[in-house]
């Protein structure tokens, strides 16, 4: 945005991720504390004077739990502000109450990111359709991964590269579905194959991450499925493995997916959530129904038996995510609806 010439000022929260990247990457930013998060109220005067100081025109927000510290600021504020809220998350029930009536009507417009999350906001939050809008995430264009540098990641990690090669990037926590991947690569193994896996991603929850390092052990497949830590930049990896698989039970929309196919690796995704809008079955990725690991073993054994099969998937994925999701289109779509406020 700053590129193109808009003046642009980051405010985040004073924990997370976000904020700590952006001190690691110097980038500029404001820290807002904020001590009670259901009424924001102090936190919100200095936010809208922030919007005066610097005149701004539009608040764009990522988080429902900022909704109430957005509508406040600009209530605060002495100048006319716009709100723009992206939610990525799903929506399960109905927000016509009092207090959330007042939040999205001081919202300006609401952007969501698979075609289901807009079925779901039409349906349960308290604005007119017309404000709510659909804007598919992009991911930039990978930087080439070529075979010295995939025997270079298989190598420093100490990993024996089997036949077929699949990997995992999420949070570890049960609803990525990690283990149903793991019951996958076993039943594989079992007739036959020379299959592994990386599995990589922050433990989220500590309980599930030994029992899925117990399953690893009582599978026996220690020396096939490999677990690692988040890594930076995971996209640079993905043309290393034959398939990249999203497990979860139900995923928003299923950004590693575009990830990998931009890198063009074959995919496996789950029949559920915003995952069915990006893959095409059996033409541009396949699926499996959510908790199968039998239909997740099925998809990986097609790809396994089937070269040609499985390059047709990769090369027509990278073209449907070229044309789809890729980031300049993204920030050209977004720079227009904040321009349009």
């Amino acid at each position: 945005m700053q590129a193109k010439g808009h003046a642009c000022k980051m405010v985040v929260h004073d924990e997370g991720i976000l904020a700590s990247r952006l001190q690691s990457e110097k980038l500029p930013h404001i820290v807002l504390k904020r001590k009670i998060s259901f009424l924001p109220l102090l936190a919100a005067r200095r936010l809208a004077r922030m919007l005066d100081d610097d005149q701004i025109e539009v608040m764009h927000i990522h988080w429902g739990r900022d909704l109430a510290l957005a509508v406040l600021a600009r209530k605060f504020a002495r100048r006319d502000v716009n709100i723009i809220y992206s939610r990525h998350m799903r929506l399960t029930r109905n927000k016509d109450d009092f207090y959330h009536r007042f939040l999205y009507r001081n919202i300006d417009s609401m952007v969501v990111i698979s075609s289901q999350l807009l079925s779901e906001a039409q349906e349960f939050i308290p604005m007119p359709n017309e404000r709510i809008s659909l804007l598919y995430y992009g991911v930039p264009e990978p930087e080439t991964t070529n075979t010295e540098s995939c025997d270079s990641f298989w190598h420093e990690r100490s990993i024996k590269r089997n036949r077929f090669m699949v990997g995992l990037f999420g949070r570890m926590e049960h609803e990525k579905g990690q283990h149903l991947l793991v019951d996958a690569i076993a039943k594989l193994i079992a007739d036959g194959m020379d299959v592994g896996a990386v599995i990589v991603g922050h433990v989220m929850d500590e309980d599930y991450s030994q029992k899925l390092k117990q399953k690893i052990k009582d599978t026996n497949t220690g020396n096939q499925i490999h677990l690692f830590p988040f890594m930076e930049n995971p996209q640079q990896y993905m043309p290393c493995f034959d398939a990249v698989v999203l497990s979860t039970y139900c995923e928003t929309f299923g950004l590693v997916l575009i990830e990998a196919m931009r890198s063009g690796t074959a995919v496996i995704g789950t029949n559920a959530g915003g995952v069915p809008e990006i893959i095409q079955p059996g033409e541009s990725g396949l699926l499996f129904e959510p908790g199968d690991a039998d239909g997740l073993a099925d998809c990986m054994r097609q790809l396994y038996q089937d070269a040609s099969f499985k390059e047709k998937l990769a090369r027509n994925g990278k073209q449907r995510s070229d044309a789809m999701f890729d980031e300049e289109q993204h920030f050209l779509h977004l720079e227009k609806m904040l321009l349009a406020l």
